[in-house]
């Protein structure tokens, strides 16, 4: 008979194994000022997978806020500020992307977005990570 004291540990490690399997921006901290028209590393990590791996692409942007209202990556972008490949350096799970924050970009927060594409298992089953933070943009 299965028992909810079971079940409780169980739960508690699949969310535990699939927080360390998805993708993490590391760079910039959250709350970082950008100034626009400068360059800015992005640093995004993925924890290991014990199964199969193809990552397909990744996409980073930068959407400003406006009247306090912020939108993750899974509604708007904004401008697109890299997407191709994601190669993570061997054995650390994390490539760092340095890109241009546009000149002209508004002053004020924004959102630094991302969306990782890849495909997990021997079935390859597709998978979509969203992951924002907040930033502030200065004016160069």
């Amino acid at each position: 008979m299965f028992s909810l004291k079971a079940a409780l540990p169980l739960a508690l490690l699949a969310a535990g194994s699939a927080f360390a399997q998805s993708t993490q921006l590391t760079l910039p901290a959250p709350g970082s000022t950008l100034t626009a028209g400068s360059e800015v590393t992005v640093q995004v990590g993925m924890g290991g997978y014990p199964e199969n791996i193809d990552v397909v692409s990744i996409v980073i942007g930068l959407m400003p806020c406006y009247g306090g209202q912020c939108y993750g990556p899974n509604e708007f972008l904004g401008s697109i500020l890299y997407q191709g490949p994601y190669n993570p350096v061997s054995g650390n799970y994390f490539e760092n992307y340095t890109v241009t924050v546009p000149e002209g970009f508004p002053a004020g927060e924004a959102t630094l977005g991302v969306i990782n594409f890849f495909m997990v298992g021997a079935s390859y089953e597709p998978v979509f990570d969203f992951l924002n933070e907040t930033v502030y943009v200065t004016s160069a």
